[in-house]
């Protein structure tokens, strides 16, 4: 049974923000990266690791101390020397996703903020489904930020979480970018939504 419907409850409290048929679209999409980041743990993304799965990625000279499992003896059979086969790592990869919660964000009806709310539940929702972390920091008079979290069944605290963020005070953008990437500790897109 999956939990009832969040809902915006400060502003418009009969208007659904993420439902069922909303989530079931959202599982279809995935967050997809140019590059090949290192993560932490394992997941569905490329590393530029080398590690165990089963993919396979190349071979190389055997060396002293490395694992008898992974020998190829096919490889051996043929040249008459070890080699050591080489896999995909997959890793986690670290979404960070800043808010703009500055008085700006109360404009309009709806105003920007529940535009950029559900924006960032459905960014965060694709990249938990992906086995991927999700940060979120709500820039405002007191930078609100929920710790990374990682799985599928974190959804609904991202979602508790933006629920509660409310447009209050004034925000610099570029001095709060600087000071978020200088304290970020995990590589990984950051996307800004104002």
């Amino acid at each position: 049974m999956s939990p009832p419907p969040i809902t915006q409850s400060s502003n418009h409290p009969t208007t659904p923000l993420f439902d069922e048929s909303f989530l079931r679209k959202l599982d279809r999409l995935a967050i997809l990266s140019r590059r090949a980041l290192a993560g932490q743990l394992q997941g569905e993304r490329r590393s530029p690791k080398r590690g165990q799965s089963v993919e396979f990625a190349d071979f190389r000279p055997y060396a002293p101390g490395d694992d008898f499992r992974r020998i190829d003896w096919n490889a051996y059979a043929r040249l008459e020397r070890f080699f050591i086969k080489l896999f995909v790592e997959e890793e986690d990869l670290t979404v960070h996703l800043l808010l703009d919660a500055s008085r700006s964000m109360d404009w309009g009806e709806p105003n920007k903020l529940q535009y950029a709310v559900r924006v960032a539940g459905a960014l965060g929702y694709i990249a938990l489904a992906g086995l991927d972390r999700v940060t979120v920091t709500a820039l405002g008079t007191t930078d609100a930020q929920l710790s990374p979290r990682r799985g599928k069944q974190q959804a609904w605290t991202l979602f508790n979480f933006l629920q509660r963020v409310n447009a209050v005070g004034a925000v610099d953008l570029a001095a709060a970018l600087r000071t978020y990437a200088a304290s970020a500790r995990r590589p990984g897109p950051l996307l800004l939504l104002s």
